[in-house]
């Protein structure tokens, strides 16, 4: 129990850090904003089809145009999932140590 503890305290920590580096875009305060108004299901499952269509994309992409257009596609993807997957680890971590 405590190896697990210790596996979701560095994803939480990981994904902290992701998501302060996407707040230097605003694009953190972006998904905050939306996860008020839409649920993190939706919002995650939105992610990551996001970023499945982005990695699809890197693998059949012709030129470095539309590659640069699929990281966009698959960093927007990341950000969604990032806000809603800290916010459920966090919560499973507090549950964990008590």
């Amino acid at each position: 129990m405590r190896k697990l503890v210790k596996i979701v305290s560095s994803v939480v920590v990981a994904l902290s850090f992701a998501s302060l580096g996407a707040q230097t875009v605003n694009a953190d305060t972006v998904a905050g904003n939306l996860t008020d108004r839409i649920s993190k299901y939706t919002l995650t499952f939105i992610g990551g089809v996001l970023s499945l269509i982005g990695i699809l994309g890197y693998v059949f992409s012709p030129n470095p145009n539309l590659l640069m257009l699929f990281r966009l596609i698959n960093g927007s993807g990341f950000v969604l999932c990032t806000v809603c997957m800290a916010t459920w680890l966090h919560l499973f971590l507090l549950t964990s140590i008590r």
